[in-house]
């Protein structure tokens, strides 16, 4: 929370709406560890410019969310959590 403050998302409820560019992956996803609350989670668009989600995925612990890498996305961000934890992952499909 001490980095988000100094952060230009700090007045914000999340981060960057952005793809993951990753070379030879197809997929990214997120597992959720310490908290509980659908502000924390992950915010899916269906356009990079799009102001709203289409989908809202809440973080709690053991979720697990993934999609593929180009598909806008964005962290959410609950300024009442101190730490938000995570593990995140990236697939890639052998053919």
């Amino acid at each position: 929370k001490g980095e988000l403050c100094k952060s230009p998302y700090k007045n914000r409820n999340e981060a960057l709406i952005h793809t993951d560019t990753i070379n030879n992956v197809d997929y990214a996803g997120v597992v959720y560890l310490n908290n509980h609350t659908l502000d924390n989670g992950t915010k899916i668009y269906s356009e990079k410019n799009k102001l709203e989600p289409n989908v809202i995925v809440g973080a709690k612990p053991n979720r697990c969310v993934f999609y593929k890498k180009d598909i806008p996305h964005s962290v959410g961000i609950d300024w009442n959590i101190e730490q938000r934890k995570t593990i995140a992952f990236f697939l890639r499909l052998e053919t």
